[in-house]
């Protein structure tokens, strides 16, 4: 329970102009697909790109995330879905 506790009480502040200089320091690399693994060490999220279905996936990167920091990276991303879901372009479902 005391996991839990921690996880709502994670704030959620605007980043300094030093760790937004540290966060464009590298490519982003564009990605449609990620695998997800359970490991000793945290959650291990591998990331690929697949161009159409009859195409094999590449990996592109992948992170290993503490366990407490994948779920404070959860709720950071839920809230930045949910704060910004009219920026988010509406995909028509195939059966449309």
């Amino acid at each position: 329970m005391a996991e839990k506790k921690q996880l709502e009480d994670t704030e959620v502040r605007q980043v300094s102009q030093e760790e937004l200089e540290i966060a464009y320091q590298g490519p982003a690399v564009f990605s449609n697909k990620f695998f997800l693994s359970i490991t000793h060490s945290g959650l291990r999220v591998a990331f690929a790109e697949q161009n159409g279905e009859a195409l094999p996936a590449q990996f592109r990167t992948a992170v290993v995330l503490p366990y407490q920091d994948a779920l404070q990276l959860s709720k950071l991303l839920q809230k930045a879905i949910d704060d910004n879901v009219q920026l988010i372009p509406q995909q028509k479902s195939p059966d449309a």
